[in-house]
């Protein structure tokens, strides 16, 4: 296969590799913003005892989905990583091609 031939094939490789490493950051920014929101917990100037159960009720939810968010970022800062490796690897093949073929052309 000539050099000229894999640039588009490595070009896309790259691509691919941007791509899925952009989703990822949305997924990890949208789920750090469902933590913050959780976490700040509205104030409350509840007297009656059943409210001040249902109140602790949410509460008790609310911690055990921060709980579950903070696994799954843990989870995908993970996967994070190896997309970003595999995305440098990606555009580091890219280039050093181009940079071959422009020596080449010359």
């Amino acid at each position: 296969m000539k050099k000229r031939a894999l640039l588009p094939l490595l070009e896309a490789i790259y691509l691919r590799d941007e791509e899925v490493f952009k989703k990822l950051a949305l997924q990890l920014r949208d789920l750090e913003a469902q933590r913050v929101s959780l976490t700040q917990v509205p104030p409350s100037d509840v007297e009656h005892v059943d409210l001040c159960l249902v109140r602790e009720t949410h509460l008790r939810w609310r911690r055990e989905k921060i709980d579950e968010i903070l696994d799954r970022e843990r989870k995908l800062k993970a996967d994070m990583r190896i997309a970003k490796q595999k995305f440098g690897k990606a555009l580091g093949r890219f280039e050093a091609m181009k940079r071959i073929i422009g020596d080449v052309e010359r």
